[in-house]
């Protein structure tokens, strides 16, 4: 099953402003979150490669943590991290993170401009 995703967020009050992600176009929900092949390319090298069932914590423990801080409704997102190996990323950089079963999301950074 997928999802339209919409951009929202929903900021912690007590952290600094938000940071704007990118997601979608889909959100897939039909996939055992625990055992998922996840690759970082930064500008085509791999700097990561791990699965999800190397989390420190599972995803219904993640959601009880959460629930403490804030009210979690339908549609929300929990962005977890992911392993170590990344390293810098600069302006022109290009990052590709590959989800076995889900996709890839590529995107190019670039400095804001404030």
């Amino acid at each position: 099953m997928s999802h339209r995703v919409t951009k929202k967020r929903k900021p912690i009050a007590t952290l600094p402003p938000p940071v704007n992600v990118l997601l979608g176009p889909y959100i897939t929900t039909d996939v055992d979150p625990h055992n998922l092949k996840l690759e970082l390319y930064l500008n085509g090298q791999v700097r990561q490669s791990c699965n999800t069932g190397e989390m420190l914590f599972k995803i219904p423990q993640i959601i009880a943590f959460l629930s403490r801080a804030m009210t979690l409704l339908p549609g929300d997102i929990i962005c977890t991290g992911t392993c170590a190996g990344t390293g810098a990323l600069a302006p022109g950089d290009e990052v590709e993170v590959r989800l076995e079963k889900v996709g890839s999301l590529r995107n190019r950074c670039r400095r804001e401009d404030r």
